[in-house]
């Protein structure tokens, strides 16, 4: 677990204007939340033994990012999307006499549930629509209600813009680009790694194209008749 936690420099610029300012008992009491709510992914991720690559703790948050293949069980990717808004949910139990927690609390557990990368609705979402349809596909939609619900924010809280709200808009609609600049490495990971690894999936499906390709299914592909496996479709693509 060395070298596991890590917090962003600018936690350290916001914690200095807090307590200058006269805010840094907010800051306390919302950076306890965060980490309860970063608690909670690592914690099952553990359960699952689930590879840990950091946990960042940021000013307005906290990312888990993980070290895994990115064809895991998905009961498994939706149990630790949940696991930090159900902690966050614990200790609200726990501190309700709190006003002040309770007010945070509850503004962090409604705005992470909201389908925007890199918040945990996001994620949700995703394990939802590859419940459905294709790894590629799930990645790409996800990414687009991202962005239709960033607008949507904006456009209605137009009025009650401030400096720091801008601030943490411009950091989401960061993250939701470096996202969709990262789409083709992750489908091309997603490729490979059912190319490199022998995976046990019970369920099978014939599709066309790689592009079909969905999570925990085994896919026999069918063209101009013939038929062929992953990994021959799969080198087929990447040789292209």
């Amino acid at each position: 677990m060395k070298n596991t936690f890590k917090i962003h420099p600018f936690f350290y610029v916001v914690g200095f204007i807090c307590f200058i300012t006269g805010f840094f008992k907010n800051f306390i009491i919302f950076t306890s939340i965060i980490l309860i709510h970063e608690f909670g992914h690592f914690l099952v991720a553990l359960l699952f033994k689930w590879k840990i690559d950091k946990v960042i703790i940021l000013p307005f948050g906290g990312i888990t990012i993980f070290k895994e293949h990115l064809d895991k069980p998905l009961f498994q990717e939706f149990l630790i999307a949940i696991a930090g808004p159900l902690f966050q949910f614990i200790f609200f139990i726990l501190f309700k006499n709190n006003q002040s927690f309770i007010n945070y609390n509850i503004a962090i557990f409604f705005f992470n549930l909201l389908p925007i990368y890199p918040l945990d609705g996001s994620r949700i979402l995703n394990v939802i629509f590859n419940k459905f349809i294709s790894f590629k596909y799930s990645h790409i939609l996800s990414i687009i209600v991202s962005y239709i619900f960033v607008f949507l924010i904006v456009i209605f809280t137009f009025k009650l813009t401030n400096t720091l709200f801008l601030f943490i808009i411009l950091f989401i609609l960061l993250e939701i680009f470096k996202e969709t600049i990262k789409h083709k490495y992750y489908f091309n990971k997603f490729l490979l790694e059912r190319y490199l690894y022998d995976f046990e999936f019970k369920k099978k499906k014939n599709i066309c194209c790689v592009k079909q390709m969905k999570k925990q299914t085994r896919h026999i592909f069918k063209i101009d008749g013939m038929y062929y496996t992953e990994r021959e479709i799969i080198r087929k693509t990447f040789d292209k």
